[in-house]
């Protein structure tokens, strides 16, 4: 669409694109503002920035997108900040992946609605990730996944449904990571892995797990609270390891 943009980019407020609008390495010197924004590509993808700098902020704030939104290897120089979006993707790739992003501030994606797997692999945030309200889906697979990520600050995701895996394999998290008043539900799979993760304080209090919960070799700089917290394995097997 564009190479470079000297101030903002405005795609929000009524915007719609039919079809895929890509930004891929384009280089933004301030805000891309894609809020209140339709983007709607079905079969594929609908919104991409592959490697896009963005010296200000990202906003996402009350999008709608029918196809895959995509930042993977995106420079964020502010925040990212997606309250309210609705993300869905129904072919089978992802609606929502931001692997290798780094954002200066933070991710703010309180009450995200999402219909498949939302990837954060490797991603860098260094002012914490709140998507507490939340509802994400994507049964029998993974369905938030931050393998690998660093967080510096709190990771809330507190008063979510998550609907799939929810992993944080390898990650790095230093502040709380805050699972709170949560639903996690994958049947008899793993519905919660950390395995090999590095975190402050994990809090699990009044949080209900419907699967495996998968904590082998991770590190906690302080306390677990399990307070209240209901792991049930629908076959009977073993609920953690």
């Amino acid at each position: 669409m564009v190479s470079r943009v000297a101030r903002d980019l405005y795609l929000n407020m009524g915007f719609e694109s039919q079809g895929p609008l890509r930004l891929d390495r384009a280089n933004i010197g301030g805000d891309l503002n894609c809020s209140n924004g339709r983007f709607l590509n079905p079969s594929g993808e609908a919104l991409g920035g592959m490697g896009v700098k963005v010296g200000g902020y990202l906003q996402l704030m009350g999008s709608v997108a029918s196809g895959a939104v995509i930042f993977a290897d995106a420079t964020i120089s502010g925040s990212i900040e997606a309250e309210n979006a609705r993300f869905s993707c129904t072919n089978g790739g992802p609606a929502l992946r931001l692997d290798g992003a780094r954002i200066n501030g933070r991710i703010g994606a309180e009450r995200l609605l999402s219909s498949g797997l939302v990837s954060l692999v490797g991603v860098r945030v260094g002012g914490g990730i709140r998507f507490n309200e939340g509802a994400f889906s994507n049964h029998n697979a993974g369905c938030v996944v931050f393998d690998a990520a660093s967080v510096a600050g709190v990771a809330d995701l507190s008063d979510v449904r998550i609907d799939g895996i929810l992993s944080l394999t390898g990650s790095k998290i230093d502040g709380p990571l805050r699972l709170n008043n949560s639903t996690l539900r994958n049947g008899n799979e793993y519905a919660l892995t950390a395995d090999g993760a590095t975190i402050d304080v994990l809090s699990l209090n009044g949080s209900r797990v419907m699967g495996c919960v998968g904590l082998t070799g991770v590190h906690l700089a302080d306390s677990l609270d399990c307070q209240n917290c209901q792991i049930t394995n629908a076959q009977g097997g073993r609920s953690t390891r």
